[in-house]
């Protein structure tokens, strides 16, 4: 099964991809998420795992795991989840399809379909992704996140940005920034509800792991502290490179125009490939860090869309 599903990961591959690498490097890319989904998510193992924090709705623990389904002659591999494991807010992920959805009439049989598969856990809505590059884009349906992607060579070479001479990146040692990283995450949340759903504060166990595992980076801005960077050694959606786990500035340093020029300081602060690509997921919905990431040089690849499954189309 993970070889078929490899084979249909790669067709569904954006194009702009195979520039930038070769059909074997993106297998070996995407193998791993790929097997993840093929194999991991569907063993018993996982399935108790992530069930222990439900057992209040009393379904059983095999139910939890990755399903293999058919629609239509269109092969599938779909999983319940919980959006920040809230029970209340159930949704169904299409983990893997064998062929992109191409209308509404597509849309339409696999919402039907998997309300009635998943019944017993009352999903809100189901999510899937599609590549950029695709006719069907899935009118009237909300965005989750889009991919970014950039190739760091490329960025590299671009004219420095406005505000470059401002930014300075220095390689965190320790977490002694964090209640003001804290501070950052509970202003913005408070000015704008809305984002928390698409802009998570890392909390301080996971900084600590970063900080001894990928790169975390304190961003000074006139030579004053103005907030964190964080990076990870990655391959995901075909790519390989560095993935944006976090970029955040304090209040007062918003709105100038600096995030350009951090994300520049950021692939300058790494070491990359020529294939190396700095990509990251942002909100459908945060059009301003998009607009942000296209100044810096990075396309969008694809997005995940959210269906509602109730909703009569």
């Amino acid at each position: 099964m993970t070889n078929e599903f490899l084979e249909y990961a790669v067709q569904q591959v954006h194009p702009k991809l195979f520039e930038w690498y070769s059909l074997e490097q993106i297998k070996t890319a995407l193998l791993s998420d790929v097997t993840r989904d093929t194999t991991e998510f569907f063993t018993p193992e996982f399935s108790s795992r992530f069930a222990e924090h439900f057992t209040s709705l009393g379904i059983e623990d095999s139910r939890y795991s990755h399903r293999l389904l058919e629609v239509n002659g269109r092969r599938l591999i779909a999983g319940i989840r919980f959006f920040s494991r809230n029970i209340e807010r159930p949704f169904i992920e299409v983990a893997r399809v064998s062929k992109p959805l191409e209308s509404d009439t597509d849309k339409q049989a696999l919402t039907a379909f998997l309300r009635n598969e998943f019944a017993e856990f009352k999903p809100l809505t189901w999510h899937i992704f599609q590549s950029s590059h695709l006719s069907y884009q899935f009118p009237n349906c909300a965005g989750d996140k889009r991919v970014l992607v950039g190739n760091m060579q490329t960025i590299n070479a671009l004219p420095k940005p406005k505000n470059h001479e401002r930014v300075r990146l220095e390689p965190a040692t320790n977490l002694e920034f964090y209640p003001r990283y804290e501070a950052s995450y509970q202003n913005l949340h408070a000015k704008h509800s809305w984002l928390a759903d698409i802009s998570r504060m890392e909390s301080y166990d996971d900084l600590e792991y970063y900080l001894a595992n990928d790169k975390v980076f304190e961003i000074f801005v006139d030579d004053e502290w103005a907030g964190i960077t964080i990076a990870s050694r990655s391959t995901e959606f075909g790519l390989s490179g560095w993935y944006m786990i976090e970029i955040t500035l304090e209040e007062r340093w918003q709105g100038q125009g600096l995030g350009v020029a951090v994300q520049r300081a950021l692939v300058s602060s790494l070491e990359f490939s020529d294939t190396d690509c700095l990509y990251g997921t942002i909100g459908a919905v945060n059009t301003p860090m998009q607009k942000t990431a296209a100044r810096v040089g990075r396309i969008d690849i694809g997005g995940e869309y959210m269906i509602d499954i109730h909703k009569k189309f």
